[in-house]
């Protein structure tokens, strides 16, 4: 996976043949076309993995056992950690994903709306119990959790356009509107 994704970042998408994967990994075609249907299958299979990364980094920090302001930094900075891990990656992808997602975009939008949810109703069950009281009874748990998520989907796409210390005054200013507008003081 890490040489695959090498040369998609060296090459791009559209440049970046089955051949030259098999090559670069030292493997025969017909071995990597047991792995992998197509190249479609393996470039997204990167972002996918990217995206499982992210998902089982909050499940962690959700089971810390510390105070719950500091398990929602713990889970923004790890956001931005990853991001900025896999810059070139992400720069790459947002660049050539449109050529990419057309293949078969279908299975794009399905695997998205399936992510989005499961991150979403992680979220969700932690901020519930950490909500002001009139927050949660205005807008749910729920809804703050896809509002978050929908931030931190937002740095993904931010991570290619800026450069690490801009991303310090944006946790700063995350965590003092979660803290100021959606949490309980005694979270």
């Amino acid at each position: 996976m890490d040489r695959s994704e090498r040369l998609f970042i060296q090459d791009g998408y559209q440049k970046t043949s089955m051949d030259m994967i098999a090559r670069e990994c030292g493997l025969s075609k017909p071995t990597l076309y047991h792995y992998f249907k197509g190249k479609y299958e393996l470039f997204t299979s990167l972002y996918i993995r990217l995206y499982h990364g992210l998902l089982e980094a909050t499940k962690t920090h959700l089971s810390e056992n510390l105070d719950k302001f500091q398990i929602l930094e713990n889970i923004i900075d790890e956001h931005f950690a990853l991001m900025y891990a896999k810059k070139d990656f992400l720069s790459m992808y947002f660049r050539e994903s449109h050529l990419v997602i057309h293949e078969n975009i279908e299975e794009h939008i399905n695997w998205h709306i399936r992510s989005k949810e499961e991150m979403v109703g992680l979220l969700s069950q932690f901020l519930k119990d950490v909500m002001r009281s009139d927050v949660k009874k205005k807008f749910g748990a729920e809804m703050a959790a896809r509002v978050m998520f929908n931030i931190f989907e937002g740095m993904i796409t931010d991570v290619a356009l800026h450069d690490e210390k801009d991303f310090a005054a944006q946790k700063k200013f995350i965590l003092q509107l979660l803290q100021n507008g959606v949490l309980d003081g005694a979270a």
